[in-house]
C-alpha cells in the first residue's frame, strides 16, 4: 500500500486512494494537528496510531498494522515536515516527539 488509505467499512482492510489526492492529504494533516491539539506532545508512533483511528473510525486493534505503518510513514515523510514548515508543530527527532507549536517551546 502506498499513499493515503480510505477506510473500509469493516476496518480490517483499506483501499488505496490516489497518492496525489489533495483533499486526502489535507485531511490527514488536519487529523494530525487535531490529535496534537488534543493530546499535546506525542511520539510519532502514537500520533500515527491516533490518526489511523480517526481516519478509519475504528479502535486501533481493528485496523490492519500495515495501514498504521503507512500512516506513520506518510506522517514522517510528508505531514509532520509540512506542519513544522508551517510553524504549526515542532518535531524533536532525538526524542521522536511531535507537538503543537507552543508545547515544546518552553
Amino acid at each position: 500500500m502506498t499513499g493515503h488509505e480510505l477506510p473500509d467499512p469493516d476496518c480490517s482492510t483499506t483501499r488505496a486512494s490516489d497518492p496525489f489526492d489533495t483533499p486526502a492529504t489535507e485531511l490527514r494533516r488536519r487529523h494530525a494537528l487535531a490529535v496534537l491539539r488534543s493530546y499535546g506532545a506525542l511520539t510519532l508512533a502514537d500520533l500515527a496510531d491516533e490518526v489511523a483511528v480517526r481516519e478509519h473510525g475504528c479502535p486501533l486493534p481493528a485496523i490492519d498494522p500495515e495501514t498504521v505503518l503507512d500512516v506513520y510513514l506518510s506522517l514522517y515523510h510528508d505531514h509532520v515536515p509540512a506542519l513544522v514548515n508551517a510553524d504549526a508543530a515542532v518535531y524533536d527527532q532525538e526524542r521522536d516527539l511531535v507537538a503543537p507549536r507552543l508545547a515544546l517551546v518552553s
